[in-house]
This record gives structure tokens, C-alpha cells and sequence, in this order.
């Protein structure tokens, strides 16, 4: 895989076209299957726009991603708790 400036010389509209479509596809289905928005019916095209954009060596950019909106998920998740056990509701 080439890297920097001697992979933008390959660089075409068409691959750009690719990347940013899968990109795009890849951030709207990480919120919906992290906050369980969406069913496992996109899964599979999930997984294709993932493979795609490691191929092209985004693999750190696509696991940030996902780990950050985990994160904030499993932090909304704390805050919630914390808020039902302060204040003793618990049914």
C-alpha cells in the first residue's frame, strides 16, 4: 500500500467517490447499531464498508470512530445509573 504523497498520484475521483461513500455509510451505521437504532439487516454492508476502508489503510480512523461513539454510549449509560441509584428509584 502506498502511503502520503505517492498514493495521492493514484488518487482518483472514482476511488475518492468510494471512500467517502463508505465512510459515510460506516459513521451513520456505527450511531445506529450502537445505540440500537437499526436492526442487524445493514450489518452486512457494515462490514463491506469496514473492510474497504481498512483496504485503503483508514483502519485507526475506523476504530477511533467506533470506540468514540461506544464511549459516549457506555458514559450515558454511567450517568443514567448513577442518576437512578442517587436518587433511590429503582422501579
Amino acid at each position: 500500500m502506498l502511503h502520503g504523497s505517492a498514493m495521492l498520484d493514484f488518487v482518483t475521483e472514482e476511488f475518492f467517490v468510494e471512500i467517502l461513500r463508505c465512510w459515510t455509510f460506516f459513521v451513520s451505521c456505527t450511531k445506529k447499531l450502537i445505540c440500537a437504532h437499526e436492526n442487524l439487516s445493514a450489518a452486512s454492508e457494515f462490514r463491506r464498508s469496514i473492510a474497504l476502508l481498512c483496504r485503503h489503510g483508514l483502519s485507526s480512523v475506523v476504530e477511533d470512530h467506533f470506540l468514540q461513539h461506544l464511549e459516549v454510549l457506555l458514559q450515558k449509560i454511567v450517568r443514567q445509573y448513577m442518576l437512578i441509584v442517587t436518587s433511590g428509584d429503582f422501579g
